[in-house]
């Protein structure tokens, strides 16, 4: 199975706002993960940001000014975020077709437990990833899947993580009501794990 936490932009700019995941009846534990996958984040990526071809340096060094436009929505919400992404889906298992997804590249792929097979269908090539691997690369023009390096595993986790192309193009929504607002962390969460995620 799995489940998708952080902020979410619907393709037809219908909904902006925090995931059914992230602010449903487990939304403390969600919050918690959602931390945690930024804090993984951002201590991976800002080493091995240095090593990227410069076009996506770029690109994730533009993502600022749509996060700070995002912090006008949702205030302090945004620093549950990583700096370079809005979402991010968990996953216990593989997508086994051919599919691209419509996000700012790059996106990011982090593989846990079990070693997997990213293949890329258009080179016909198979990437080998192994515990804590990063592939880093363009999910919204490659079309691509994941397979089991062994099939004796039918099992791995791993968590993509995304910048939504609407909000990275500043895209209001056009339905967003105050109630979202209010009513994706109760105060006390949301005070926690800011000061938190400002560390």
């Amino acid at each position: 199975g799995n489940f998708e936490l952080g902020i979410y932009h619907s393709q037809g700019n219908s909904y902006l706002g925090f995931t059914k995941d992230t602010k449903g009846a487990h939304r403390e534990e969600a919050v918690k993960l959602l931390d945690w996958a930024r804090q993984h984040s951002k201590d991976f990526l800002l080493t091995t940001k240095t090593l990227l071809p410069d076009q996506w340096q770029h690109d994730m060094d533009s993502r600022k000014a749509p996060m700070e436009w995002l912090h006008r929505y949702f205030g302090n919400q945004t620093h549950l975020l990583c700096p370079w992404w809005t979402t991010t889906t968990f996953f216990d298992s593989f997508t086994g077709f051919p599919h691209t997804d419509p996000d700012h590249q790059p996106s990011f792929l982090f593989n846990f437990g079990a070693p997997c097979h990213l293949v890329l269908h258009d080179y016909n090539i198979k990437v080998h990833l192994d515990h804590l691997d990063i592939a880093i690369f363009n999910t919204n023009t490659v079309r691509h899947s994941t397979q089991a390096a062994d099939n004796d595993n039918t099992e791995r986790w791993a968590f993509s993580a995304f910048f939504r192309s609407g909000i990275y193009a500043e895209k209001g929504p056009s339905q967003l009501g105050e109630q979202l607002l209010g009513t994706v962390l109760d105060p006390n969460i949301t005070t926690t794990r800011v000061r938190g995620a400002n560390k």
